[in-house]
């Protein structure tokens, strides 16, 4: 029988001591039941167990851990149904969120306003009874907004934020002293920079004049300042840039890309420091967000509309590459805490898009070039393009939604040779012409399947197939780790998930445990192929090292 549950405590998470009230509501039928104070502790457990299915609102990462961990409940993430993770998952840019607030006003049930939550009180249970009557009608809703997701999916998505939130209060480790040391020398070389660039640029002085008595007021003198676009805009234009980019209002748009693109001296000196700006930026947030040497980011599940994850607090999808300016530096500062007992192990997926792609194309040939020849070599030939590099930005541009312009500026054409080098390679690939021709006009209705039965929204139906592809990727990897992390818990391998970006994952792991480890990745992303019922085989690799520089 399912249940409608929410708790009141003293706090969120972990610091949370004390259960003050829980409110039950049957799903079925409305009938009420309250537990209050050691009614918590002594009433509410033997309930529960009679209980098949607790509805909640966030029921996955705070009210089941918080009455396991305070009342006693065993409630397992398969008892629950989880009425935030169907709100994000039905629609991940719900409009003003999808807080219980949110959806309070939604339904014409003010979640109303209560703030005091050290001492248990009457008005608490009637908020907490709110809570559920609102939870009790959210759920009705979506049970016929979620018409046409399939539960693998929907119970997909409650494994892998239970195991997110175990990645949250894990942290990565950051090595303060060498990220401090690393901060310090960029701020050093972009202050030395920024004098010299003083030193290029002289100021400017204006003079002022009184507006009501005409005389002459103390001039006002405008030091160079880099990180001034409108300066920086200024300054060029005296040396004879003519810039050809500019914003909706007409400002001129100055950033690294275009600074990098002039050829003189200062603009590439002004690029330098406006990226080492952005370094120091970025590194200072992880310092800032660092408690006890670890860096807790928060990870969004259901973020985006291809079902990929997001990040923030800090924005772990944006560490700079190893291959990328200064960051080699920057994925060094992120380590394990006993480099003497437990390594770093990041496992990725090979060629994940393209093999999603092989598997709905479910042609032999281009599945075996995917995964036994040179696929972009492959392409070239078919899209007639004289070198593999650019038949490599072909085809990803291609399944990013490029249309016929932007194709024809990778061979410096325009619209007209971007179409003929799309029909050529369509001519060449005709079940990719069937597939493409069928997602787009699926994603005219606003939504297509998805590889595990959900239904992804479509913004653009151009973009349909760049949807389809992506929504692949971020299923399959999901799928993938939820196979990894059950066969950690049954070989008792000491490993803990850290990070999660895209198609890669960096774990914690004891390094006597490191070799064994490394083959349970594979194996994994051979179980995900197997469930998903792929066209193409899946594959992955893994590094192990100190740092995330070494493992990725």
């Amino acid at each position: 029988m399912p249940w409608v549950i929410d708790v009141e405590t003293n706090g969120l998470l972990p610091e949370a001591s004390k259960v003050h009230c829980i409110v039950a509501q049957d799903f079925n039928n409305g009938q009420t039941m309250s537990f209050k104070q050691d009614e918590c502790l002594y009433l509410f457990p033997p309930w529960a167990r009679s209980v098949d299915q607790f509805i909640m609102h966030n029921g996955v990462s705070f009210d089941a851990p918080v009455l396991n961990k305070l009342v006693g409940t065993k409630i397992k993430v398969s008892d629950v149904v989880d009425t935030l993770i169907l709100s994000q998952l039905y629609n991940p840019i719900r409009p003003n969120g999808h807080s219980l607030a949110a959806w309070g006003e939604r339904l014409g049930m003010p979640k109303g306003n209560h703030t005091e939550f050290h001492e248990f009180s009457g008005e608490m249970v009637r908020y907490c009874n709110q809570d559920v009557k609102i939870t009790r009608k959210l759920m009705q809703e979506l049970s016929q907004e979620g018409q046409g997701f399939s539960p693998k999916s929907v119970r997909l998505e409650h494994n892998i934020r239970a195991i997110l939130d175990q990645q949250e209060e894990t942290g990565f480790a950051l090595d303060v002293p060498y990220t401090t040391a690393l901060m310090g020398r960029l701020e050093d070389e972009a202050d030395h920079i920024e004098n010299n660039l003083q030193g290029i640029f002289e100021p400017i002085v204006h003079e002022r004049v009184s507006e009501k008595t005409g005389k002459r007021l103390k001039d006002k003198v405008e030091i160079f300042n880099p990180s001034s676009r409108q300066q920086i805009a200024s300054r060029l234009m005296e040396l004879g840039w003519k810039p050809t980019q500019r914003t909706e209002k007409g400002n001129i748009i100055v950033d690294e890309k275009i600074l990098s693109g002039i050829d003189l001296p200062e603009a590439k000196q002004i690029s330098h420091y406006l990226l080492l700006q952005k370094r120091v930026s970025q590194i200072r947030s992880w310092l800032e967000a660092c408690v006890d040497g670890r860096v807790h980011g928060t990870v969004m599940t259901l973020k985006t509309i291809t079902s990929r994850m997001a990040h923030s607090s800090p924005n772990m999808a944006q560490i700079p590459a190893s291959y990328s300016p200064y960051g080699t530096e920057c994925r060094t500062c992120w380590t394990v805490s006993n480099p003497l007992t437990h390594c770093l192990v990041g496992t990725d997926a090979s060629g994940l898009e393209l093999r999603a792609l092989a598997h709905y194309i479910n042609d032999p040939d281009f599945t075996k070039e995917v995964i036994e020849g040179d696929i972009h070599s492959a392409n070239q030939r078919m899209a007639g393009l004289p070198t593999r590099d650019l038949a490599k930005t072909f085809i990803y541009a291609f399944l990013y939604g490029a249309g016929a312009s932007k194709i024809g500026k990778i061979v410096q054409g325009n619209a007209e040779t971007g179409q003929q080098l799309i029909d050529r390679f369509l001519d060449n690939v005709p079940n990719l012409r069937r597939i493409r021709s069928q997602v787009q006009e699926a994603g005219e209705q606003g939504k297509i399947k998805g590889l595990d039965g959900r239904l992804l929204m479509v913004r653009s139906p151009h973009a349909s197939l760049n949807l389809l592809i992506q929504g692949a990727g971020a299923i399959i990897c999901k799928v993938w780790l939820v196979c990894l992390m059950k066969k950690i818990y049954r070989c008792g391998v000491d490993a803990k998930l850290v990070a999660s970006i895209h198609d890669e994952y960096q774990f914690e792991v004891r390094k006597n445990d490191a070799a064994e480890f490394g083959k349970l990745t594979n194996e994994a992303i051979k179980e995900a192929q197997d469930i998903l019922q792929l066209n193409c085989p899946l594959d992955s690799e893994f590094k192990v090292g100190e740092t995330w520089a070494q493992t990725h």
